[in-house]
């Protein structure tokens, strides 16, 4: 029983950076954290028929006090999750620092620290090692780019592959992997005098696959791409905003909430950003920042207690390279599975005494003891797998329908696509983006009916109904998401002809401005809204606070002066139509001519009975 748990904790760690299913929608972290979980699962159980089998159990000292300080960060994510969070369980499933995925690394460091055969687990992981680092070195050489396909393996031609998960991830990883290399070449030159092949192997491969990752990374930094995670002074921002608080200040603004508290902390340094358009980010530049954002003082309390524990505690004859390592990514690189399980690892891998033995504490347990042990840990296995069948394989499974939807798309399956997506939301009905998704298909559907010649009026009102419903869900889940706001008010701007979706779509869209108040596009579907109304006073109020906001954007300007237009003012009309032919000729648009005959219109009173288009 012992070797097998040696064997499973070893491929877990093999598996893990290489491990991902083009079968979900988020192909690498869900992945990922279902082989650790199912790893863990097993483990568990495995220990718990070694308890009641062999009738004690066995421990180190410091591997039992690490988990003072891990259990401290785990139970502030929970109270996070519980308190702070509108969604009470989309926050649980996190898969950056949720708490349901930080427990599973805590019980797999517990079997990395307390693993006594440790050679097995060191060969696997640097194993594994070797193999990112060819993965990614071949990957350099784009051998997919001529191969003909299927659909469902087309990613592999992406330049931004790897099975890692993120380039960031994959930069972490090996520049972990590369210290944990070089760490055991020191020691083997001290021990033996001379050096492996798998270690020399492992380091060279490493080296160059470090060195074509960081390039990578570099290019993707300088292109003119729009960051998926927010910048550092808007993190900086997010963090001072959401500490402000009391509540926030103790419990952060809630796990899986950065992007909701991010809306409230943008200034007006925000809209002259290259990134303006994007209403906000999920995550921060740095996963301490985030840690200090979502679980507040208590977490970030706790993140430090980890590192002064990992530094106390570790032993003698093991380099603190891995804790340095672990602290200074999680200080500039943004929260990930990859980077907590690095961290994780790294704690075990400074705890683990196997190599010095070090004879662990063992318990023999008769009587009450070992009735009252054996009924706890048997309750609390049961209480884990319960967890695992009815929260997190109908998660995987709903990852998996989401999958098919897309696929659906590709192949212009409607019915597929809104069986798939409705699947999804059974499985589990507690994710905001598929009640979202959900919504926009049913609107797309119910056009798609109603284009026909002899549309069926039935299903056509049925699948709105059905995107209103699901739109509403989205957001009575989470109603501190601007973007939530923001889905609902498109749902029913795209039905105005339905008794009370002006209103509705109207203060659906006002309460996403109140959450996200420097958010442009928003005033400019309110603006659209007031404008299709024919409430010509309202939109002119709202278009101009978006030139306010933004006052190199041509659209808000256009908006503005066709809105004075229809509300006769044509002198004002023509006014802002030549502020905004001075701002198109120094952005040298195309749209110059087009705008310049439109002027001309207006100064004749020329009837403009059509919405303006959107300039592009």
């Amino acid at each position: 029983m012992h070797k097998l748990k040696t064997y499973i904790v070893g491929f877990t760690t093999f598996l893990i950076p290489i491990f991902f299913l083009p079968i979900t929608h988020e192909f690498y972290d869900i992945n990922k954290f279902m082989l650790i979980s199912i790893s863990v699962i097993i483990l568990l159980s495995i220990s718990t028929m070694q308890l009641i089998q062999k009738r004690k159990f066995s421990w180190s000292r410091n591997a039992v006090l690490m988990l003072i300080p891990i259990g401290v960060f785990l139970l502030s994510t929970y109270i996070s999750a519980l308190l702070s969070s509108d969604n009470k369980i989309q926050p649980l499933l996190d898969i950056t620092n949720g708490p349901l995925m930080l427990t599973s690394m805590a019980i797999y460091f517990w079997y990395v620290a307390e693993e006594n055969e440790f050679s097995i687990v060191d060969t696997l992981l640097r194993l594994s090692g070797i193999c990112i680092s060819s993965i990614t070195i071949v990957l350099m050489m784009r051998p997919f780019d001529t191969v003909a396909l299927p659909r469902v393996f087309q990613f592999l031609k992406m330049n931004t592959f790897t099975p890692i998960g993120t380039q960031t991830d994959l930069l972490i990883y090996l520049g972990f992997i590369f210290v944990y290399q070089s760490v055991c070449l020191i020691k083997e030159k001290k021990i033996t005098g001379r050096f492996s092949i798998l270690t020399s192997i492992g380091i060279l491969l490493s080296l160059v696959a470090l060195s074509i990752s960081l390039s990578s990374t570099i290019s993707v930094l300088n292109s003119k791409k729009i960051p998926n995670t927010a910048p550092l002074n808007l993190s900086l921002r997010t963090v001072s905003k959401v500490l402000g608080t009391p509540m926030g200040f103790f419990f952060g603004a809630g796990i899986n909430s950065f992007g909701s508290a991010l809306t409230q902390a943008k200034d007006g340094t925000y809209n002259s950003t290259p990134y303006w358009s994007q209403s906000g980010f999920d995550n921060a530049s740095s996963a301490t920042l985030k840690i200090i954002t979502e679980s507040g003082f208590i977490g970030t309390f706790a993140l430090l207690g980890l590192f002064i524990f990992g530094f106390i505690l570790k032993n003698k004859t093991t380099s603190p390279s891995f804790l340095v390592y672990s602290a200074i990514i999680i200080a500039v690189a943004p929260a990930s599975f990859m980077l907590f399980f690095i961290l994780f690892l790294s704690l075990a891998l400074s705890i683990n005494d196997s190599a010095n033995g070090h004879k662990k504490i063992t318990h023999r347990l008769r009587g009450a003891l070992l009735a009252i042990l054996t009924v706890f840990t048997v309750t609390a296995l049961c209480c884990v797998w319960y967890v695992f069948w009815v929260l997190l394989v109908p998660t995987y499974r709903a990852e998996i329908a989401m999958r098919n939807s897309v696929y659906a798309i590709a192949r212009n399956n409607l019915q597929e696509l809104y069986d798939q997506q409705r699947h999804a939301i059974v499985l589990n009905p507690y994710i905001e983006r598929y009640r979202v998704n959900f919504s926009q298909t049913n609107i797309f559907i119910a056009k798609q009916v109603a284009s026909k010649p002899n549309p069926n009026k039935i299903v056509v009102t049925q699948t709105v109904q059905r995107a209103i419903n699901e739109a509403q869900t989205a957001v009575s889940l989470n109603s501190s998401r601007a973007s939530n706001w923001e889905n609902l008010g498109v749902v029913y701007k795209n039905v105005l002809g339905v008794k009370g979706a002006e209103q509705w779509a109207i203060g659906a869209f006002q309460r996403a401005i109140l959450l996200d108040p420097q958010n442009v596009s928003y005033r400019l579907e309110l603006g659209g809204i007031f404008y299709s109304l024919k409430q010509y006073e309202d939109a002119i109020e709202v278009f101009q606070q978006a030139i306010l906001l933004k006052p190199d954007l041509p659209n808000s300007y256009y908006n503005l002066a066709y809105a004075y237009y229809q509300s006769n003012d044509v002198k004002k009309a023509v006014e802002i139509m030549d502020s905004l032919l001075v701002l198109l000729k120094k952005q040298s648009s195309s749209n110059f001519e087009k705008v310049l005959k439109e002027r001309q219109d207006f100064a004749s009173g020329t009837p403009q009975k059509q919405a303006p288009s959107v300039l592009q």
